[in-house]
């Protein structure tokens, strides 16, 4: 029943409205033209972005290198301790540039489609008594950086004074423990 009133509907709203007026012969024509007006921006759009992105990456890979800057004035500003940090940022340089070299390695191999081997780092034969140093600065180290996590982001500068006084205590010989008497007497005053 209720298909039948929809029927009925659907056939008085047709003999309402008449029949619909012919399409026009050139319509196809306008809606390709005005895709293609529209089209127009967004291409040159997406090339002016793709070309700025490319120039950015060819500036970054070739700029000067703004960012490396020299240590040696830092340096010269630590004071008396200065030759342990001297030391310190040399080891840390070649590190940087052992990595930095074997980064260069594997993107050449890559690009050359070789699958490069795994390197095994040389047995090289340390001496105990400098391995036992680096240990012990290491240690020196982790109590200086606990006792500056305690003074800046817990907050808590007795227990900062604390862990100071332990790493002058364990490693009085260390560079670290130069760092964390400055640290104390900043805390102190």
């Amino acid at each position: 029943m209720c298909a039948d009133r929809l029927e009925k509907l659907i056939r008085q709203a047709d003999a309402d409205a008449g029949k619909a007026p012919p399409m026009p012969p050139d319509l196809a024509a306008r809606v390709w033209q005005r895709s293609r007006r529209r089209q127009w921006p967004m291409r040159t759009l997406s090339a002016a972005a793709g070309l700025l992105l490319i120039l950015g990456g060819t500036w970054l890979l070739h700029a000067p290198r703004w960012f490396e800057t020299g240590t040696s004035e830092v340096v010269a500003e630590a004071g008396e301790d200065s030759s342990a940090w001297q030391e310190r940022v040399r080891e840390l340089r070649r590190e940087a540039e052992w990595r930095r070299g074997v980064a260069l390695a594997l993107i050449e191999a890559r690009a050359a489609g070789d699958q490069p081997a795994p390197e095994k780092p040389a047995k090289a034969e340390i001496d105990p008594q400098r391995r036992v140093y680096a240990a012990l600065e290491r240690a020196a180290e982790v109590l200086v950086t606990q006792g500056d996590q305690f003074q800046q982001k817990a907050q808590q500068p007795a227990e900062a004074a604390r862990t100071y006084r332990l790493a002058l205590t364990l490693y009085p010989g260390s560079t670290w423990a130069a760092v964390a008497q400055a640290r104390l007497k900043t805390l102190i005053r």
